[in-house]
């Protein structure tokens, strides 16, 4: 079989390094190196139908208080089946690739093998990432109606997690054999090799990492009150928090705020790799999380994590190989408990730092996927072909 012809189908901006927190821009990426040539499917901006139904939502969401960032509609998802199939019906494409896209390819009918992929389904998301109680019970239905229909037009399903791939089969139904799951890549350019990387501090100064947007959903406070715990033990910790601001100033001398740093603007992305590679832990004590990116680049520069055991975290950090992962209970305490003893146990301090780095090497990079994704994208073909 030739190189593949893939088609991106994603009504975002995949050149943006900001969306879907830089995975599509990255994804992308993959496709185009390691999975075949890569289409872009014009943007159903380009509709005016399209447009005008986006302004209604927008204008309708803002008005009854339930904008959630997702543009759930069943109009919509019509409007985007009837644009792309003319679209993809002008391209020799041999097979679609449409992330995060239940709006896009819920009524998509074409006869070219469509791949669905995800981080979650809207069903998790309920309770979760936001309250029911909050939107409207019209909006839910959509929502779970959309995705129903993503998965069943799906020719297979990829998700980054087990979590979200279980509640595929468990709560929409889907056949276990469509579902795939193969762990997302760290959004880094340049990582340095492993004999580059530091192998702790230097100056006996413990640095605590925190990288999340969304100080209450990310557990903000939970890694404040870690730093203050271990302080209170006498470790000489730090804390840098990049890409969120607590609702009430913090004034700490060993706390550095950076409410954001833009993936668009390269000193700024190198910024926060310098940060990476200057941290000792990486700590997210995250209340919801459907995947985690930063859990990848943490295990690009060999970082022990310390973060939740929720949603799709499992996946990206497994217990005592890149990271130990505490109850969602668990309070700062909890946490300074699990940092201490690593931080006291220099063995196993370098055994994670090893064992995450070796995490990132295996599974969490980009060429990982973007090779197993081939390897299902052809199969995908070769049977629709045959």
């Amino acid at each position: 079989m030739g190189r593949l012809r893939i088609g991106f189908l994603s009504s975002q901006d995949a050149s943006d390094r900001a969306a879907w927190s830089g995975i599509l821009f990255n994804l992308h990426r993959a496709l185009q190196h390691h999975a075949g040539e890569v289409e872009t499917l014009d943007s159903p901006s380009e509709s005016h139908f399209v447009r005008v139904l986006l302004r209604a939502m927008s204008s309708a969401n803002r008005f009854f208080g339930q904008h959630l960032g997702m543009m759930q509609s069943l109009p919509l998802s019509l409007a985007y089946g009837c644009f792309y199939r003319k679209k993809i019906s002008a391209t020799q494409c041999d097979v679609i690739v449409a992330p995060v896209a239940s709006n896009e390819i819920g009524y998509l009918k074409t006869s070219v093998p469509v791949i669905y992929l995800s981080d979650a389904t809207f069903t998790e998301m309920e309770n979760y990432y936001f309250e029911t109680a909050h939107v409207s019970p019209f909006y839910l239905w959509q929502g779970n109606h959309l995705e129903k229909r993503a998965i069943q037009n799906a020719t297979a399903v990829v998700y980054c997690s087990e979590w979200a791939a279980n509640s595929a089969v468990q709560n929409y139904a889907a056949p276990a054999d469509k579902i795939h799951v193969i762990p997302f890549g760290a959004n880094i350019d340049s990582i340095p090799p492993r004999d580059a990387l530091r192998q702790g501090s230097a100056d006996g100064k413990c640095r605590l990492l925190f990288v999340g947007r969304g100080w209450r959903r990310k557990g903000g406070q939970l890694a404040f009150d870690t730093l203050v715990a271990l302080r209170e033990r006498n470790v000489d910790a730090e804390l840098t928090i990049v890409g969120c601001s607590p609702p009430q100033p913090i004034n700490h001398p060993h706390v550095t705020i950076i409410p954001r740093l833009n993936q668009n603007i390269p000193e700024e992305r190198v910024a926060l790799q310098e940060l990476y590679y200057e941290a000792d832990f990486f700590v997210l004590p995250t209340r919801a999380e459907c995947w985690g990116i930063v859990f990848c680049e943490a295990s690009a520069y060999g970082l022990p994590i310390v973060a939740t055991d929720t949603g799709g975290v499992p996946t990206a950090v497994q217990q005592n190989i890149n990271g130990v992962l505490l109850p969602p209970s668990a309070d700062g305490q909890a946490y300074a408990d699990e940092i201490f003893a690593i931080w006291s146990d220099p063995a196993r301090y370098q055994r994670l730092r090893r064992t995450s780095r070796q995490r990132y090497e295996s599974v969490l990079n980009w060429e990982t996927w973007g090779k197993s994704v081939r390897v299902l994208l052809e199969n995908i073909v070769a049977r629709a072909q045959s």
